[in-house]
C-alpha cells in the first residue's frame, strides 16, 4: 500500500478489512464485492470488470476505512 495505509502490511489489511465489516480473499470471484487495485493491478483488474465488481484505488480505500484506521 502506498499513501495513507503506507504503514500497512497484508496481516493489518486483513485485520482493517475484517474491522470494517469486510471478508478478505485472495482471489476475485463472483461473490467479490470491492477490489483494491495500486499502480500495477494486474489480471484481477479484467476479472472484476468481467462480474461488474467495484474497482478502488488505494487512496479511494483509505477514504472508505478511514474510520476503522488508528
Amino acid at each position: 500500500m502506498t499513501g495513507r495505509l503506507a504503514s500497512y502490511d497484508r496481516v493489518a489489511m486483513t485485520q482493517l478489512i475484517k474491522d470494517a465489516g469486510g471478508k478478505p480473499g485472495r482471489d476475485v470471484t463472483s461473490k467479490t464485492h470491492l477490489l483494491v487495485v495500486g499502480e500495477r493491478a494486474g489480471s484481477k483488474v479484467s476479472k472484476a470488470e468481467k462480474h461488474t465488481i467495484a474497482v478502488l484505488r488505494e487512496e479511494e480505500f483509505a477514504v472508505l476505512v478511514a474510520e476503522f484506521t488508528s
